[in-house]
């Protein structure tokens, strides 16, 4: 079975990657792709390495990236009829895409001739997408686990998986057929050993500061103006809030990722994570396992599952307000042991039991449990049909 994953990465985070690695868009596809997959950036969501484990022909593709799309149009433009450059934008994914670099987008679809197509953003590469690719693939999925928008059209798309079950309630609206849950899980190539895990940051917080993080930025600015209460200690938040008018914008500096963001969880105290409220009362982001995965002590917000996955107090701890939060990072900043070893006991758990090899197993059971039921499906529809027919009841 062949598998297609299409992601795309943020663009700020491709253009640090490429300010970082200067010269890398004279080398080859392989290359450039080697190197963007070994620097981790969403790293929980990338399967295609994962799947060929699970005896798949697995491909990923970073959608909006100009230069490892680039070269691959270099490399096979023999074989192609490419347009000749930069066009106007096309579709729903225009945000995302030219003219030149959607066609390029699909003859790596077309030429794989996938069974299994992944969309990473199925709001950008939605119906619109995939009623233009032929053959279609045989199995379409989506990921999605934050806000969708009212002109997203999903009826092309089989199945949805995600771990925000609110989500899956919008997707059958939607017309999706089949929906599933799932964990993104960690990889543990990432996490390399801190010479010593106590000299970093005191507290940090990575992530993205919208509109649709209410309760994060409450928090955030909370403790902003609080902060003088922890003489001499350092808090820093990479991301920007969207106004600059909030207290805890002087705590920010430029957002992190990939390797970046990885090292400084590896070497902060304190880790902090408050979900997206689309969240709920369900807790699950990727930080969580990112902050763990490397070893690092997770400071998140409650939510009644938790459970599930780390035990509070024992391998992460949790706050339920601002003044708790205050609270256990006063006492996790003067205990060094007992916060090392809730971190230590959260990164076994992590490494034992949310790895993105699990995450893939779970995936191939989705898969051909889908691929199964579609097979089905036609049959019974016919057999409908001819019992209509007869006047049965089928």
């Amino acid at each position: 079975m062949k598998f297609f994953q299409i992601v795309n990465f943020y663009g700020q985070y491709l253009k640090d990657f490429y300010r970082k690695n200067p010269g890398l868009e004279k080398q080859s596809h392989g290359e450039i792709y080697r190197r963007l997959m070994e620097d981790g950036f969403n790293a929980v969501h990338h399967y295609a390495e994962e799947m060929t484990k699970f005896g798949y022909q697995a491909r990923l593709v970073v959608a909006n990236d100009p230069v490892s799309q680039d070269a691959w149009a270099r490399e096979h433009r023999a074989g192609l009829r490419l347009p000749p450059g930069p066009g106007p934008v096309v579709g729903a994914y225009g945000r995302f895409l030219d003219a030149f670099r959607f066609r390029i987008l699909q003859e790596q679809i077309q030429s794989f001739r996938p069974d299994v197509l992944y969309l990473d953003d199925p709001v950008a590469f939605d119906d619109r997408f995939i009623r233009l690719l032929q053959p279609r693939p045989k199995l379409v999925i989506g990921w999605r686990a934050a806000s969708i928008p009212r002109d997203c059209r999903w009826k092309l798309i089989d199945g949805m998986i995600s771990n925000h079950e609110p989500s899956l309630l919008t997707a059958r609206q939607r017309g999706v057929a089949y929906t599933a849950t799932m964990q993104p899980g960690f990889v543990p190539g990432l996490c390399r050993p801190a010479e010593n895990p106590s000299r970093g940051v005191d507290v940090i917080f990575a992530g993205s500061l919208s509109g649709e993080h209410t309760e994060r930025l409450r928090i955030l600015n909370g403790l902003a103006t609080r902060w003088e209460e922890f003489s001499g200690k350092e808090f820093k938040i990479y991301g920007a809030p969207e106004s600059q008018d909030c207290a805890c914008a002087k705590f920010c500096r430029p957002a992190i990722w990939g390797s970046d963001m990885y090292g400084a969880i590896r070497s902060a105290r304190i880790n902090l994570n408050i979900h997206i409220d689309l969240a709920g009362s369900q807790a699950g982001n990727m930080r969580m396992f990112e902050v763990t995965g490397m070893g690092g002590f997770l400071l998140t917000d409650f939510k009644p599952n938790l459970e599930q996955f780390f035990i509070p107090g024992r391998e992460i701890e949790t706050f339920t307000g601002l003044e708790e939060c205050i609270q256990k990072i006063r006492h996790y900043l003067q205990h060094e042991e007992e916060r090392l070893a809730v971190a230590k006991a959260g990164q076994a758990k992590c490494l034992s039991t949310f790895t993105r090899g699990k995450s893939a197993a779970r995936l191939d059971e989705i898969i051909r449990e889908w691929s199964a039921l579609k097979k089905v499906e036609p049959t019974k529809g016919i057999l409908r049909g001819v019992g209509k027919l007869l006047g049965l009841r089928v």
